[in-house]
């Protein structure tokens, strides 16, 4: 059972030693929800995480392997994972 309509931002890559990576995120999970925020694409996900403030750690809501899981993520500086 997939998502029942296109929503939230696809995980394409997880760069070592990154946020992401630290939160166990996987490649192909999408992420719902960033710090209480429904996410509805990509471009939506960079604003949300832009108006959060390095090293905060929030909740994330995401889709993987058909179950909706939650994690927490501490915000990196972008500057510090150029990919």
């Amino acid at each position: 059972m997939g998502l029942a309509r296109r929503q939230g931002a696809h995980v394409t890559a997880v760069t070592p030693g990154g946020p992401a990576e630290a939160a166990r995120l996987q490649r192909g999970d999408v992420i719902l929800r960033f710090n209480g925020v429904r996410i509805e694409n990509d471009t939506h996900l960079i604003y949300v995480v832009s108006l959060t403030d390095v090293a905060k750690e929030v909740p994330v809501e995401i889709y993987r392997a058909g179950q909706v899981m939650h994690v927490n993520v501490k915000v990196g500086n972008k500057s510090d994972f150029p990919h």
